[in-house]
């Protein structure tokens, strides 16, 4: 007797918070709230999104996710994880007796062409042992201020035995990959920005701080890592040293990042030499391909309105990113804030809004330019 193998995949890999999504949006398309908007932007990222998520919070990455956002997610998966268990393994048992149903009717020719056409959705399993770990240094990150920075992070990664590519890398200073015998990459789940001391005094001031962390959170990478590299004696940086601190903290507790800090770069190349540290439980990782992550995060793809907006709400100060993405959950263009400013009464009742009228004129000066 002849046994045929089946293969199972899911088209959404978060079908419950789809469906959440799905009835919020509608929800909110009845009563013609500004809410739509945004729900409909963070139901189609989510769509696309190719990995499964187990909370709310693991959605902030995704574009239309906001904190309020989230944290309905998370009420919601409260309830629904204190229910009954679902149906999910008879509905399987359902698709397996069907697919047997048809498959059995089909003639071979008929049989090939479906497979030809399912051909493009084939997924690549990379079983243990069958592919190579790779650290992919970007080309900035090679091609510092002087010949010795280049020098130096090639030495101590041979001399640490690590095998590494040095790639342009658009976003990000350090990833990893998996490439099999047929030259398949995916990007292992973890991302690192390394910054020195007098190099992260230096993107606080010119703006380069707050968006590399926004297209970091926006990269799909759910493990983020910010390495702080001490400079000399941490003394002329350019910003107090204690406000360098508190950017580190912040960037730990309110942007969800890891954060090492490492005293010379030796100790970075030996700390980047341990990465990536894999939960050995988990015997299947969902990644992304590196070309999908590549023109992903690229910073020519076409941006939206919505995403150019939080990038000039981050350059105003004390406005953190996480605070330009709750804003722009409510406010999601520049005209939508304006036209909310207009329907306020007095100076006092706009600046509860979110934003002082000064702010405002300083981001819509820049948006008209």
């Amino acid at each position: 007797m002849s046994t045929q193998r089946i293969q199972i995949r899911l088209k959404d890999p978060n079908p419950v918070f789809t469906k959440w999504l799905e009835k919020w949006y509608q929800h909110a398309k009845e009563k013609n709230s500004k809410s739509q908007t945004n729900l409909k932007t963070a139901l189609e990222s989510l769509k696309k999104f190719p990995l499964e998520l187990k909370s709310g919070k693991d959605c902030y990455i995704l574009e239309g996710f906001g904190a309020k956002l989230c944290e309905m997610i998370d009420q919601e998966l409260k309830t629904y994880q204190n229910q009954p268990p679902s149906t999910f393994e008879s509905d399987v048992k359902e698709v397996i007796k069907k697919v047997k149903k048809t498959a059995s009717t089909k003639s071979k020719a008929a049989q090939k062409a479906v497979a030809q056409q399912s051909q493009p959705l084939q997924q690549v399993v990379m079983n243990s042992g069958t592919f190579r770990i790779i650290l992919l240094v970007d080309t900035a990150e090679t091609s510092g201020k002087s010949k010795k920075d280049l020098d130096d992070t090639r030495l101590f990664l041979e001399s640490f035995k690590v095998q590494y590519e040095v790639r342009r890398l658009s976003v990000g200073d350090f990833a990893w990959i998996c490439r099999d015998s047929s030259g398949n990459e995916f990007v292992i789940p973890y991302i690192l920005e390394r910054k020195r001391m007098d190099d992260l005094a230096g993107s606080i001031k010119d703006g380069r701080y707050s968006e590399q962390k926004y297209r970091l959170k926006s990269s799909g990478i759910p493990n983020l890592i910010y390495l702080i590299e001490d400079h000399k004696n941490n003394d002329r940086l350019g910003l107090p040293l204690g406000n360098l601190k508190q950017a580190a903290v912040n960037t730990q507790i309110h942007s969800g990042f890891q954060i090492k800090h490492t005293r010379t770069h030796k100790d970075s190349m030996m700390y980047i030499k341990e990465l990536p540290n894999l939960n050995k439980q988990d015997y299947v990782i969902g990644m992304l391909s590196f070309s999908d992550f590549q023109n992903s995060t690229a910073k020519n793809k076409g941006i939206q309105i919505r995403e150019i907006f939080i990038k000039q709400l981050i350059q105003l100060k004390f406005l953190t990113t996480e605070k330009a993405i709750a804003i722009t959950e409510i406010y999601p263009t520049p005209r939508a804030l304006l036209e909310a400013y207009d329907e306020c009464d007095s100076i006092e009742e706009k600046e509860r809004r979110c934003l002082t009228v000064r702010d405002l004129n300083t981001i819509t000066a820049s948006y008209n330019t």
